[in-house]
């Protein structure tokens, strides 16, 4: 540096200086970076603050300034025992941010006006390496941050940095791209609120120094904000709100516990304690607590977990059942809620022929999806229950897609209206509850309503098949029975005349007459020993016939050969829309269906199940084919 100045009364007065070229940021050492980085936090510092903190005495920090301001790297004067810097070199070349500057400078977000001691014993570092570090992130512009140093002739003088800015690209706030620790630790406290260090780090398995670092990597990146509200406690700056992007099935189904269950038993109650849920699930309080998180990391659940008690804000269900996809199980269940209306666990318990356990999981997980509006009565041994309003789908399934005994099953109900099941029972040679079950799934799958009392089933409603098939692509065995009845001229035909006719077994012949009822063929009344017919046979109605050009078709799922235009078939149940029929039509989307259907599909979930558009009965637009 070269000066250019005067003297004056032993004063030496400076009026220009010139600076030699900046010299490479490697060329510094601790001590110098620590002293520059302290400068250009604040403009002006105490001398005796700044001497004080690093331990120099007066005469060796003016050597260090002089240093600095030789080699053309500071501007600064001493003006009223304060150093006051005018200017200060900033490297040009770029600075690569380590694990531990994120980590130091997480943390210090974290304290807000941190102390460099507790940022130490936090992370773990040592004190001097953590305000090199600082100091050189100010210097190279990564931070905008300001020191404070405190002198105290009684105790340590102490040193504190308050962290404005960290200039780092935010990372997306997209939870399923964090990894398993990041996310568990994200997880406990948005479930939480707040929590000590110690919990945290009890419930990851990890030490308090790990912890810190995790909390303080999310924070610098801005992932997530946490700060601490006091020495060891740490809590969420800002709740996102979350909703499910799939299903709950889904997510049970790719990791080995019942979230379908569990979310069914958050449903019954604003507040619930871990134990219990522990209890019922048969599983520890830790994973109970992992599962809760990835409910709440999903979207599914909103609450608060304070001491080991769930406090409930609000559930998000969101099933694959409420779009009408249902497993048989469900489909049983559902069938036992529309025949009994209460049910319980031991019900279950007695279907499924399972544990009172697992019965208790089938109930809870039911209830879980949403399917049904009511509610769950908890009771230690025996839950119940108890729908306000129970769905009545349109049909699930056709009659064709069960097998044949469930066919059979479902023609014996709709000849006979009251059904016993001892007698079923006896009929199929199965147990009494296979019957039920079969019964239960049917209703489940929409095709009858039934009210049970006892071993009884009272059949209200129940879905009208008519023949699609040619009685001669039947079967040799369906052509001779057909043929016998017809023969017949009585309406009261014995079952025993046909076999010996036919030479058939009498119970082949029953089930047969009980698949032709269910197909439509023939309405009537059928026993063990006889059926009664009403009216005459009826056949199928002839070829399928394009809606738009009167061309024969074979199947009405492609494309006409003549037009080549596709069938317009029902959104609701897939099957095809003939001319006369009164329809619906979606006022978004346009798409129509059968009117009885899409009736009873808004009475279920007010959307067009294909754009997923609100709709209503007043909005739908009603239509003649």
């Amino acid at each position: 540096m070269v000066l250019r100045g005067f003297y004056k009364k032993e004063t030496f007065y400076v009026n220009a200086f010139y600076l030699w070229p900046f010299v490479e940021s490697l060329n510094l050492n601790e001590l110098q970076y620590i002293i520059m980085g302290l400068l250009s936090s604040k403009r002006v510092m105490p001398f005796t603050d700044v001497a004080n903190f690093l331990k120099l005495t007066k005469e060796q920090l003016i050597l260090q300034l002089e240093n600095l301001i030789y080699r053309g790297v500071i501007i600064c004067y001493i003006k009223k025992n304060n150093i006051v810097t005018d200017w200060i070199w900033r490297p040009l070349e770029e600075i690569k941010i380590s694990n531990q500057d994120i980590c130091i400078i997480g943390t210090a977000m974290m304290l807000r006006k941190a102390n460099i001691e507790n940022i130490a014993k936090l992370l773990k570092y040592p004190k001097e390496e953590v305000i090199q570090k600082i100091s050189k992130l100010l210097l190279f512009r990564k931070i905008e941050a300001e020191f404070i140093i405190k002198t105290n002739f009684f105790a340590k003088d102490t040193i504190s940095i308050i962290v404005k800015k960290f200039i780092i690209q935010p990372e997306k706030k997209d939870l399923s791209l964090l990894p398993a620790n990041e996310k568990e630790v994200v997880g406990f406290l948005l479930l939480t609120k707040k929590a000590k260090l110690k919990t945290i780090s009890r419930f990851i398995e990890k030490p308090i120094h790990e912890t810190v670092s995790l909390l303080a990597s999310l924070t610098a990146r801005g992932t997530f904000q946490f700060i601490f509200t006091s020495k060891n406690t740490v809590r969420p700056v800002l709740v996102p709100d979350m909703k499910p992007t799939r299903t709950i099935e889904e997510m049970s189904s790719l990791s080995f516990f019942n979230y379908e269950a569990l979310l069914g038993m958050l449903t019954t109650r604003k507040k619930i304690k871990v134990k219990k849920l522990s209890f019922w699930m048969n599983r520890e309080d830790d994973e109970i607590i992992e599962a809760l998180i990835n409910l709440y990391l999903e979207g599914f659940i909103s609450c608060t977990l304070v001491r080991k008690v769930i406090y409930i804000d609000g559930i998000f269900q969101y099933s694959r059942t409420q779009e009408g996809s249902l497993e048989r199980w469900e489909k049983i269940i559902l069938g036992m809620v529309i025949a009994k209306t209460v049910i319980s666990v031991k019900d279950i318990k007695k279907s499924f022929c399972t544990e009172n356990l697992i019965a208790r999981e089938k109930l809870y997980s039911f209830y879980g999806k949403g399917l049904i509006k009511g509610e769950l009565i908890d009771y230690r041994v025996n839950s119940k229950l108890i729908p306000k309003e129970i769905p009545i789908f349109p049909p699930l399934n056709q009659i064709e897609d069960f097998p044949i005994h469930y066919q059979e099953i479902f023609g014996y109900i709709v000849s006979n209206i009251t059904v016993k099941v001892p007698i079923m029972a006896k009929l199929w040679n199965k147990s009494k509850n296979a019957i039920k079950n079969i019964i239960y799934e049917l209703t489940g799958a929409g095709l009858t309503n039934v009210i049970q009392n006892r071993n009884t089933f009272i059949l209200q409603s129940a879905q009208k098949y008519y023949p699609t098939q040619e009685i001669n692509s039947l079967g040799h065995e369906y052509v001779q029975i057909i043929n016998e009845i017809e023969k017949s001229k009585r309406r009261r035909v014995k079952i025993e005349n046909i076999q010996k006719r036919v030479n058939i077994p009498k119970n082949d012949i029953f089930k047969i007459i009980c698949q032709l009822l269910a197909h439509g063929y023939y309405k009537g009344t059928i026993s063990e020993k006889v059926f009664i017919k009403k009216g005459k046979l009826i056949l199928p109605a002839g070829k399928l016939k394009c809606y738009y050009c009167g061309h024969i078709i074979e199947d009405s799922h492609r494309p006409c050969p003549n037009c080549s235009k596709s069938q317009p078939l029902c959104i609701i149940c897939n099957g095809l829309i003939k001319k006369g029929q009164d329809l619906l039509e979606c006022p978004n989307c346009e798409n129509v269906g059968h009117k009885e259907h899409m009736l009873k599909w808004i009475s279920i979930k007010e959307e067009c199940p294909i754009c997923k558009t609100q709709i209503s009965k007043r909005n739908l637009v009603e239509k003649t084919a």
